[in-house]
């Protein structure tokens, strides 16, 4: 696989071949004025990979009213097609896997604390609880591993949002498009997401150390950006309550554990105006009602 910054993706679960006809009966009567029109795209001069063995170099890609019907060698454009010339770029079909942690490093483990920890141990400009961590940037940390992507790839999935999976407020993660390269190739956006959890993780202070604790932590926690954002110019920096602020507008993503905390991080969300992305356990259907 080459270089990916000339790659175009296509995100598709597979490619599905067609051979049904364009035409098929109505089963259900259009409400209003039928649009019988059928959008057609070619894909010319591609370098098409139909799975991670097979190469087509100079192929041809077609897609009509959302469906590929054509996936191979070069061939002519169905009339009326948009015809788009890849100059050469790759296609992939792939799976998108939206919680990962490939390429991230694990959380340093710590010795056992002696005595009471009530300040934080991270050096630099940061919040005073080593939980919050909202500063810290997944693509900087991203270390790629070929073996692995390539594996990966094999199963049919070409592109991760990958994590950092550590404290409460995790920082922001990395969309990457799996490549044996460098990581230079990988990254497709930078900052696509932020992370949180109920779990403080590595962290070696007192507090919070229950479940309650960690959930006061996250609600002063955004208050205490709210009141940074607006008195910013008497205060001194503090990068973790920045970058809080800076990313007010990426998805958030909440990693729980337990049926119950699927509803508390709902809480916390409704209280900031939040639309929370809920990763579960599995246990989640057994408070559908509530």
């Amino acid at each position: 696989m080459k270089n990916l910054r000339s790659t175009i993706w296509v995100f598709l679960a597979g490619f599905v071949f067609s051979s049904l006809s364009l035409y098929s009966q109505e089963q259900i009567p259009v409400n209003g004025i039928r649009d019988d029109r059928n959008v057609s795209y070619c894909f010319q001069n591609g370098i098409l990979h139909l799975d991670d063995r097979q190469v087509i170099e100079n192929g041809t890609l077609i897609i009509l009213n959302e469906t590929i019907t054509y996936a191979g060698a070069s061939r002519s454009a169905p009339e009326g097609a948009v015809v788009i010339d890849l100059e050469g770029k790759h296609l992939y079909p792939s799976f998108i896997d939206l919680y990962s942690s490939f390429g991230m490093p694990k959380p340093k483990k710590t010795e056992p604390k002696r005595g009471q920890q009530l300040n934080g141990k991270r050096e630099g400009p940061y919040n005073w609880n080593d939980a919050i961590r909202s500063d810290v940037q997944a693509y900087k940390l991203f270390q790629n591993d070929p073996k692995k992507a390539e594996k990966i790839l094999s199963t049919g999935f070409g592109v991760l949002l990958s994590s950092p999976n550590d404290g409460l407020m995790r920082g922001t993660s990395v969309l990457l498009a799996l490549d044996p390269g460098s990581e230079n190739n990988c990254i497709l956006k930078e900052e696509a997401a932020e992370g949180y959890s109920f779990n403080k993780g590595s962290s070696q202070q007192d507090y919070p150390n229950s479940l309650l604790g960690s959930i006061a932590l996250l609600r002063q926690t955004f208050y205490d950006a709210t009141w940074y954002e607006q008195n910013r110019s008497k205060l001194d920096f503090d990068a973790s309550l920045d970058a809080i602020n800076r990313n007010r507008e990426l998805p958030k993503i909440f990693r729980t554990k337990g049926r119950m905390n699927v509803l508390r991080a709902n809480d916390l969300g409704k209280e900031f105006g939040i639309d929370f992305l809920i990763v579960g356990s599995g246990t989640e259907y057994q408070v559908l009602e509530e």
